[in-house]
């Protein structure tokens, strides 16, 4: 490997910190031996108190050696050999074991083994790492988020929803309430009420829920002078704060029902208790920041003037929104509500960064590591690979019968040397079939190409005739080779051209 290949990078990268605080060490070693010596101290004597060897320490003085890798770089293996690796990985997953490599892949040494589950894991993890923002609301009481959620038993033992709308600037939950059913006729009274009791926010989120887009809950919410933000289908981490915090509230319910002496009775009074703990005893900005209840009540009553600004640019924004999607040329009309849903979507992304409501930072998420594939998903990818080694071998098989075929009519001695040729040098699926044949339980039975070298190996270390030159010999081998090998090929063809 030279200086520029990549593994050799790697290598060096790995370990230019510890070969630098080694080579620091060194020097200051070095250092304290030359005052040692300067005070009147032999330098085997220094080596003693230094603990290094006398040679060790001459050679130091006389200049430190470079910085260079320890151990042994990789083997560089065949594209085939690396071809399966990454073919066996690919279908077992990146938790593969380095053990598990080893048993499938003897042949291949642990370093270059390593080396490759390595690169595999990065190449993986940035696959299917996804973009994203995290979203911080800067002024409370603006943004509200509802959604419904399923209880583990029945409150008061008939209700078997519940209903929470929670304020995402300041944690604070406005409801957590047993409901019967997801249905408008019980949302719209409890958010009245909310409205009412707290005034109206400026933005709505919720997904899709069908108690969310009916038409009369629509009708509701422009009637209040409130947008909704809703969800893209099928992603409830797009409201992911409300959709975390359902389960800690379930938590602090069933922590209130156990305190209670029933804890598979849940009833309204839990549902109560853990809305107080969640409003005046979480810090969710830190244990030196507010509680949610102290950061809603400092919050500022919203003005008609804040409210008819955030409806100006929400119209601006949905032109644009519009012109964007396409949806300019079918009109206003023609538009379902689901394309409505998706202009207000994007117009509202822009809007609320706009207007101060929202601080929106890129990140990146890299997927949790999957679990190891079991005992009896190893052995089905290890049979997979055999047939797969299988079907190459066959297709390689034919492809040299035709090659074969066509030089029948050509001199004995061209064909004898390209069948020496053919001998002498093995293939990439020879050897693939080499290393699995070592493999345990794998390949029990010999394969079609043993048995055809075999007999081509018998065929030509066959006595000749005495009366026949070495040429003829090697015709004769040849054109022996040739009929047992092309008949039994022929027929098979035959056969299965007639299916």
């Amino acid at each position: 490997m030279t200086a520029l290949d990549p593994r050799v990078r790697k290598r060096q990268r790995r370990q230019r910190a510890a070969r630098s605080a080694e080579r620091h060490r060194r020097v200051r070693l070095l250092e304290v031996g030359n005052q040692l010596h300067e005070q009147g101290m032999a330098w085997k004597e220094v080596a003693d108190i230094l603990q290094v060897a006398p040679r060790t320490l001459r050679d130091w003085r006389h200049g430190l050696p470079q910085l260079q890798c320890r151990g042994r770089p990789c083997r560089e293996v065949d594209a085939a050999e690396r071809s399966d690796v990454f073919w066996f990985m690919q279908r077992t997953g990146p938790m593969i074991g380095l053990a598990a490599l080893r048993a499938v892949f003897p042949n291949i040494p642990r370093a270059t083994l390593d080396d490759l589950l390595s690169r595999y894991r990065l190449w993986w993890r940035k696959k299917h790492a996804w973009d994203g923002f995290h979203l911080t609301w800067l002024v409370p009481g603006t943004v509200w988020a509802m959604d419904f959620t399923e209880p583990k038993f029945k409150i008061d033992g008939k209700f078997p929803y519940l209903f929470t709308v929670r304020d995402l600037a300041t944690h604070y939950h406005l409801c957590w309430r047993p409901v019967a059913s997801e249905k408008a006729k019980e949302v719209i009274p409890i958010l009245l009420e909310l409205f009412q009791c707290h005034g109206r926010p400026l933005v709505m989120k919720s997904d899709n829920g069908s108690a969310f887009i009916a038409e009369e809950t629509q009708a509701m919410f422009r009637e209040q002078g409130v947008a909704v933000l809703y969800s893209p289908p099928r992603k409830p981490q797009y409201n992911g704060a409300l959709e975390r915090s359902n389960t800690t509230m379930k938590s602090w319910t069933g922590i209130c029902a156990e305190s209670a002496g029933r804890p598979m009775n849940w009833r309204s009074e839990d549902l109560m208790g853990a809305m107080r703990i969640a409003n005046t005893l979480s810090y969710p900005f830190g244990p030196e920041g507010p509680t949610p209840e102290a950061s809603w009540r400092d919050r500022e009553p919203i003005s008609q003037e804040r409210r008819d600004e955030l409806w100006e640019a929400l119209a601006r924004e949905r032109m644009v929104a519009n012109e964007k999607l396409g949806f300019d040329q079918i009109g206003e009309e023609a538009m379902s509500n689901a394309d409505c849903r998706q202009r207000d979507r994007v117009a509202l992304s822009e809007v609320l960064p706009e207007l101060g409501y929202l601080h929106m930072t890129r990140v990146r998420r890299y997927p949790c590591a999957p679990k190891r594939p079991s005992a009896e998903k190893l052995a089905q990818t290890k049979a997979a690979m055999q047939e797969r080694a299988s079907a190459e071998d066959r297709v390689s098989e034919v492809a040299d019968t035709e090659e074969l075929e066509g030089t029948v009519d050509v001199s004995a001695e061209s064909t004898s040397n390209l069948v020496h040729q053919r001998c002498a040098e093995p293939s990439s699926f020879g050897k693939r079939r080499a290393c699995a044949h070592s493999r345990e339980n794998l390949l029990a039975t010999s394969n079609e190409l043993d048995t055809m070298q075999a007999q081509s190996d018998a065929s030509i270390e066959e006595p000749a005739s005495p009366r026949a030159s070495p040429s003829k010999r090697r015709a004769w081998a040849v054109l022996t080779w040739l009929r047992r090998t092309i008949t039994p090929l022929l027929s098979r063809r035959k056969a299965a051209e007639i299916k």
